[in-house]
């Protein structure tokens, strides 16, 4: 899928091309590592992360994916940041295919958001990247009844609650 990939997208941000590729590309990759390795469920963290605690020890289970939402004035209202997330393997197969299916077929999607935030003045924001589509994503699966943590909230555990600093 990552060749597939590869063949249909286009450009449409302010940062490196080969940069917003490989963030495209990491959940096709972290899918087909969780798919060699049979897992069910993994993390996906940026590489400048530290992490303190063992994250297995986190019970994420009820949720279908885990990652930062907050507001913000681009085309969907809101932005998802998938730098420090959870994913099980079968929401992170939607979510590949839901990126596959914008840039196969839906190029008028990615014309609407990148003139929304020219016009909105909200480049700054990467014009089109995967938290576009992280966003999108998540709004509709929401509507389908996908349970989503946003991780800039607290998650309790044992009583205590678990906080993720994204500084």
């Amino acid at each position: 899928n990552c060749l597939r990939l590869e063949k249909e997208y286009v450009h449409y941000s302010y940062t490196e091309e080969q940069y917003e590729r490989f963030c495209l590309q990491r959940y096709f990759l972290l899918l087909r590592f969780m798919e060699y390795h049979g897992w069910r469920d993994a993390y996906l963290c940026d590489s400048d992360l530290l992490i303190y605690e063992d994250l297995s020890n986190l019970s994420m289970g009820q949720y279908d994916a885990a990652f930062s939402v907050c507001e913000y004035p681009v085309y969907f209202g809101e932005c998802a940041s998938p730098h420090c997330s959870y994913w099980k393997r079968e929401s992170l197969e939607n979510f590949t295919g839901y990126i596959l299916d914008i840039y196969e077929n839906r190029r008028d999607l990615i014309e609407t958001i990148y003139q929304y935030h020219c016009e909105h003045k909200v480049l700054w924001v990467s014009a089109i990247c995967d938290m576009v589509w992280l966003t999108g994503w998540k709004q509709q699966m929401i509507q389908q009844g996908m349970r989503f943590l946003n991780m800039n909230e607290p998650l309790e555990r044992n009583g205590e609650s678990v906080v993720w600093d994204h500084n």
